[in-house]
């Protein structure tokens, strides 16, 4: 009776099945790595720097201009100053110095039993400290030092006489760069001028708040 297959045929099947699965196992080895070179490289980007802060470091000069008031006497004035601050790298904390002057006419006049008493600041002046905080080209500041004022009194029928007051200061303020060097300002000082002697007798201490405005270009600004 025939068989419906022989044992070598049986193997034969086997062994070409074995070979072909060999086959396709080496073809993928193959064809995966080349397939991996085929794709394109990554490119690395570098991030790009972050710019760097506003350093308010250097002199400057400016203008300013304003009003005072206080101790019975207000009135405008207006002038310039001259400073310098120091901010160091990496810092936001900024110190500094600034010397101002101004021309006024701020004064007072009164009049009591036909006597007129007429009080007249043409100029006074600061020389401060200043300490800030920067937030990149916003600085924020608290200032102190010396204040003078000169004064001049006339009485009827005694005169004029002018003296110089020598006292403090206190005060405030808001600096703002925009480019170029340039930075406005906004200011608050109050300050205590102290007492002088006119006609003999002392006159006592007087004081004013001020409120001033200004306009500063920073040399050697980037």
């Amino acid at each position: 009776m025939a068989s419906s297959g022989s044992p070598n045929a049986g193997m034969g099947a086997v062994m070409i099945k074995k070979l072909v699965f060999a086959s396709a196992s080496a073809l993928m080895l193959v064809t995966v790595p080349v397939a991996a070179a085929d794709l394109p490289s990554r490119v690395y980007v570098k991030e790009p720097m972050a710019p760097a802060l506003f350093n308010w470091t250097g002199f400057y000069a400016g203008i300013q201009g304003g009003w005072a008031g206080g101790s019975d006497v207000e009135g405008w004035f207006g002038g310039g100053q001259f400073g310098f601050n120091y901010q160091a790298p990496g810092s936001t904390f900024v110190w500094g110095g600034e010397v101002d002057g101004a021309f006024t006419n701020i004064g007072n006049s009164s009049t009591a039993l036909g006597i007129t008493t007429k009080t007249e600041i043409d100029h006074f002046g600061t020389a401060r400290l200043r300490v800030g905080r920067a937030f990149d080209t916003t600085l924020l500041y608290v200032t102190g030092g010396a204040a003078w004022a000169h004064n001049e009194i006339s009485v009827t029928g005694l005169g004029r006489a002018s003296k110089t007051h020598v006292g403090w200061t206190v005060g405030a303020g808001i600096e703002q760069a925009f480019g170029g060097g340039w930075s406005s300002k906004l200011e608050y000082l109050y300050a205590d001028y102290g007492s002088a002697n006119y006609f003999g007798m002392p006159s006592g201490g007087f004081d004013t708040h001020m409120v001033r405005a200004g306009l500063n270009y920073r040399f050697g600004a980037y």
